[in-house]
Formats: C-alpha cells, structure tokens, sequence
C-alpha cells in the first residue's frame, strides 16, 4: 500500500498513511512514483567546495544549461556556525554539487570551461 501524498510504502493491512493521514492506494500513478522527475537513483559529483560562492555560481550556470542538480550538505554548513571557523562544517564535510549520471560529461565541460580565465590578448606594442 502507498500513500499518495508522501509517497511512503505501508505494509498490506494498513489503510491510512502513519505519516500524514492520507488514505492508502494499492499503487501509485507513474507521474508520482518518480517525484515528479526530481528522485534520480544514480548520481554523479561534478564539484565539491567549500566556497558558497563556487557552488552558487555552478549552480547558476547548471540551471542557465537546463542541467538539473542538487547540492549535498548545503543547508549543513551552518549547523552550529563551524562554517565560519575553519571553511566547511567538519561534520558534514565539503558541499558536493551533483547531477544525474546521465548530465555528467556535458556538466563537467560546462563547468571546466566557465571556470577558466580569460585568454588575454598580445599587447602590439
């Protein structure tokens, strides 16, 4: 049985979701069963900072590319402030940005390419 608002599982006798009290179904529709697209089963690490700012300013180029993302240990790196101390939440480790497996080539060129500075021109002097 499934719940089809938080898409939880629930052993055969239940009929009530435990966590939210929705009613149970016996299966989900496709569109729900992936989340709407957001759920991937494989990942690939593109970046791992632990400059806030590298990590929105991939995040921006990614999005620009319709590359879609997530970011692991984002929202950790202020837990208690450590952050400010020693550059990233040493309990959490580094923010680690992440795309499906199947954007890891075009990603990574992506990001490779914008990161690089520059070519400065010959002076004609």
């Amino acid at each position: 049985m499934f719940c089809p608002d938080c898409l939880a599982e629930h052993p055969e006798p239940a009929t009530v979701c435990c966590d939210c009290g929705e009613t149970l179904v016996a299966e989900l529709p496709p569109e729900s069963a992936d989340a709407g697209g957001l759920v991937w089963s494989v990942t690939a690490p593109v970046l791992r900072s632990t400059n806030l700012a590298e990590i929105l300013v991939a995040k921006s180029l990614l999005q620009a590319h319709g590359i879609p993302f997530e970011v692991r240990n984002e929202l950790l790196q202020d837990l208690m402030g450590p952050r400010f101390l020693g550059g990233f939440n040493p309990l959490s480790g580094p923010m680690e940005l992440r795309v499906p497996a199947e954007y890891e080539t075009d990603a990574r060129e992506l990001l490779t390419h914008e990161s690089r500075p520059p070519e400065s021109e010959p002076d004609d002097e």
